[in-house]
């Protein structure tokens, strides 16, 4: 399988938790997959971490979780 057809899907709060744990070299990793040409996605995607965690990650999108992408398309609704 060529790598720029392949998409790691990692879900917002386990890849939180991984890069925060001690030692943890999964940003260098990401960054190797991506390199390689593999597309990083976040899935699940809530707004629970800062953009700030993310803007160094090499994150090809973000899959929004239901309950945001319902809340940013009807007036008034919070994302549960």
């Amino acid at each position: 399988v060529v790598a720029s057809r392949m998409a790691l899907e990692c879900n917002e709060e386990a890849l939180l938790a991984a890069l925060k744990a001690p030692g943890s070299t999964l940003a260098d990793t990401l960054a190797q997959l991506r390199l390689l040409g593999v597309q990083i996605w976040l899935d699940e995607f809530a707004a629970r971490s800062s953009i700030a965690d993310l803007q160094n990650l090499p994150l090809a999108g973000l899959k929004l979780e239901k309950s945001l992408a319902v809340a940013c398309e009807e007036p008034g609704a919070q994302a549960t």
